[in-house]
């Protein structure tokens, strides 16, 4: 995840724990890869701010490896009631192809069912499900996490880009006129303003994912 966008949004109330170390970029020729336990980090953390009391929220990105995800989902599968909600963003591909194992996006689904919110993209809702259409993947998203309130973002119907939320039977889309253009972090910089319009702030989701978007288009015109 993008680690100033939540810095700047969340400020005292995050804990930052990194699932792989780089040496630079992911994108930077000679980018290097070095080993790291972030699930101990992970249960070490926890343990620490329970000592406090403190209500927590966690949050998933993106992931190493498949034992990544293995790993985090025994760990849920045990200590799910430390957190009062569980937000996973599915970081696993854009504009139409994967960019992590394929043996990650067939197994997302054990730890996505531990989240109360989901915010893929469109090409990772596309990925996961394995539907063609945006529609038949939401179709299929809601049988599996019926509960779940899912904002799928960077979704593009002709000139226009938004999301689509949906949770049970209530559903709603926001569009914005597109911006031409590569923006990365665009997703990170909506999940960390969700973060802090919902749960700090106290806004319902849809109004959250319309603040949010707001936010976003604003940052990406100036």
């Amino acid at each position: 995840m993008g680690l100033k966008a939540y810095a700047e949004e969340l400020h005292q109330h995050w804990i930052p724990i990194p699932s792989v170390l780089l040496n630079g970029p992911g994108n930077m020729p000679g980018c290097e890869r070095f080993p790291f336990d972030s699930v101990s980090m992970l249960e070490s953390t926890v343990d620490t701010c329970l000592l406090k009391e403190e209500e927590l929220i966690l949050v998933l990105g993106y992931l190493a490896d498949l034992e990544q995800l293995e790993q985090l989902t025994h760990y849920l599968s045990q200590n799910r009631l430390r957190f009062s909600k569980i937000l996973i963003d599915p970081i696993c591909g854009d504009n139409g192809a994967p960019y992590v194992d394929t043996e990650i996006i067939q197994n997302y689904c054990k730890l996505l069912r531990f989240a109360e919110y989901h915010t893929p993209n469109e090409t990772e809702l596309l990925l996961i499900s394995s539907k063609p259409t945006l529609k038949e993947a939401m179709d299929w998203w809601k049988s599996q996490f019926p509960e779940t309130h899912l904002m799928v973002t960077g979704v593009t119907e002709e000139h226009e880009i938004g999301v689509v939320y949906q949770n049970g039977e209530q559903s709603q889309t926001y569009f914005h006129p597109s911006i031409n253009g590569s923006f990365s972090g665009a997703g990170d910089r909506f999940v960390s303003k969700f973060l802090k319009t919902h749960f700090c702030d106290d806004h319902d989701p849809v109004a959250s994912m319309k603040i949010s978007a707001d936010y976003v288009k604003n940052l990406f015109e100036i």
